[in-house]
């Protein structure tokens, strides 16, 4: 019998992705009626001295989850490149 190592990550952490860092508050854990489990993470974005209000993503596995921090870091990227900081400010801010 093979045991699977245990990994224990303690929150907030935050990590960089493609150059903005992203603040990873909280995970839940649910089960869907089927029994699938899906994942709840709240996470906020530093990106270009402006950081977003707490928003959360739903996901069911770490690459699908690495996958839409990567898709929130490329819209704010190109939310700020399309418009403006100042306009990016005044979206994703309190």
């Amino acid at each position: 019998m093979s045991e699977k190592p245990l990994t224990i990550t303690i929150l907030p952490v935050s990590v960089e992705v493609d150059g903005a860092i992203v603040h990873i508050l909280e995970i839940l854990k649910s089960r869907m009626p089927g029994g699938k489990t899906v994942y709840h993470a709240i996470c906020k974005i530093d990106f270009n001295g402006i950081t977003t209000r707490n928003f959360d993503i739903t996901f069911k596995t770490e690459e699908e989850f690495k996958e839409k921090l990567r898709t929130e870091v490329a819209k704010l990227k190109l939310m700020n490149w399309l418009y403006g900081k100042d306009f990016l400010a005044k979206v994703v801010s309190r």
